[in-house]
């Protein structure tokens, strides 16, 4: 259950960081990157291509084999051709969110029927003010009657469904937010899930429903296997805590986390810090970190949280972070204790997997060797916190009996992603490319998934989602099975 707690609290850091980053490339400059280009493979199945999603998907490899080059083109070909597609193109693959917004509009002025314009618009939003930056609030108030427009010209498809629910909402205009989520829940739309539910209730004021939803979502979770009993209240406190700050519910998230708190618990305090360093209330943002710390609170990643960038010249913030990095040090002997009694046995599922040279490598050729397995994709946050873990171990503690392979999967064009990212990277896993079956026969449910198979062919260790432990967990298993 802690490194539940602990996996979550890290991600709600590093979510809430990563939507307020944004490239300086405006329009203009944009424009005048004006490469030549006279031999594109992918120019050429582009300009063939007769419909706009084949287009699309053109694009979207070209732009991930050479970004440079394809921004090069369609900023030239929308400078020399005004059209709302040229436009739209451009967009979708401009980095800076204002600068879409920009073309986006422009798509719209120059066809007002052109849905991928608005669609364009609608995915800025989904990215920024929907994710809590308020940044965007002026340009929304501009953009409402467009997204208004959006809504009536896609009823038949519904594709304009989730982006007006959750513009209504930041209208506080609940009455018909709620029609329309009720008629997506009745048509099964994805977006009219228990989280869309909530967000209303939420907005509504209404708590009570509120933890009732995520109370009943976390129930059906556990009955059906995902999650274990022991995940039930750090599940809660995430996901209520969640909806609370998406609404800019403090307060009830405050009384929430204090309802389900209790003596033994070490980061619960801290997530009652965090909403009060969204309320710049500095007094009971220390309260509560110290009395995380005072009841041996050791999540260091935590000290990164830019959640509490504001208090961390205090002198106050110095010792508590020399309090947690203590509380870390003396507790080593007892992670390592709960580590080494997780281990288990059973038999790792035979699989033979393609590699980035095109040679096939098989479990079964392994045996005799110690293997490190992480299951990963290029699009997963956690997968991207948990592989520079993975590639320092390799390069510095790493015996050499172990071989360690990076698993793609669920992964769309992972034969150009996967490589790249690796490269990009440096990383010194062996690549190799996953399918659904092999995902199935772990029983992986998400990623990374984490296993390390003994000399045997058995999985004695695992580990799901990433934890700051994981450095040390790598040093732990492996010291265990190499005598």
């Amino acid at each position: 259950m802690k490194k539940l707690v602990i996996t979550m609290l890290i991600l709600i850091s590093i979510s809430a960081s990563m939507f307020s980053i944004s490239c300086s490339k405006g329009t203009e400059k944009v424009k005048e990157n004006t490469i030549a280009i006279t031999d594109s493979t992918y120019l050429k199945e582009f300009n063939k291509a007769t419909d706009i999603d084949s287009r699309r998907e053109i694009q979207s490899k070209w732009a991930e084999s050479n970004s440079t080059e394809a921004l090069a083109y369609y900023a030239n070909l929308f400078k020399t051709t005004e059209t709302a597609e040229n436009a739209y193109f451009l967009g979708r693959i401009t980095e800076d969110p204002k600068t879409q917004l920009d073309l986006a509009r422009k798509a719209i002025s120059l066809d007002s029927n052109f849905t991928y314009g608005y669609k364009l618009l609608a995915s800025v939003y989904s990215m920024t003010l929907f994710r809590g930056d308020d940044s965007y609030l002026v340009d929304f108030e501009k953009d409402y009657t467009l997204i208004e427009k959006f809504y009536e010209i896609s009823k038949e498809t519904g594709d304009a469904d989730e982006i007006y629910f959750n513009a209504l909402l930041q209208k506080g205009i609940f009455d018909k937010a709620e029609e329309l989520l009720n008629k997506g829940i009745t048509e099964n739309k994805r977006w009219a899930g228990i989280f869309s539910q909530a967000k209303l209730q939420a907005r509504m004021g209404n708590t009570e429903k509120v933890e009732s939803i995520i109370s009943d979502f976390v129930e059906q979770s556990i009955q059906g296997g995902r999650y274990e009993e022991a995940d039930r209240k750090p599940l809660m406190v995430y996901y209520t805590s969640s909806i609370y700050v998406d609404s800019k519910m403090y307060d009830a998230a405050v009384n929430f986390l204090i309802k389900n708190d209790s003596e033994t618990d070490k980061e619960i305090p801290v997530e009652i810090a965090r909403m009060y360093s969204f309320k710049k209330d500095n007094e009971n943002i220390f309260k509560y970190l110290f009395l995380a710390a005072d009841r041996g609170f050791d999540s260091v990643k935590s000290l990164e949280d830019k959640d509490f960038d504001s208090i961390k010249s205090d002198e106050k913030w110095s010792k508590f972070s020399e309090q947690v990095k203590l509380n870390r040090e003396k507790g080593a002997a007892d992670r390592r204790k709960e580590v080494l009694a997780s281990k288990f046995s059973k038999p790792a599922p035979i699989w033979s997997l393609e590699d980035v040279n095109g040679n096939t490598i098989s479990l079964a050729d392994l045996k005799g060797k110690v293997l490190v397995l992480d299951f990963w994709a290029t699009w997963c946050n956690p997968c991207r916190m948990a592989m520079p873990v993975i590639d320092k171990w390799i390069k510095t503690s790493k015996p050499e009996n172990v071989r360690v392979f990076s698993i793609n999967v669920w992964e769309e064009g992972a034969k150009t992603k996967a490589p790249k990212f690796m490269t990009d990277n440096n990383y010194a896993m062996e690549l190799l490319y996953g399918n659904n079956e092999l995902t199935q026969q772990y029983g992986i449910s998400g990623i990374p998934y984490i296993c390390v198979i003994d000399q045997d062919g058995n999985i004695v260790y695992e580990e799901k989602g990433f934890s700051e432990n994981l450095e040390e967990n790598l040093v732990w298993w492996i010291d265990s099975l190499i005598k």
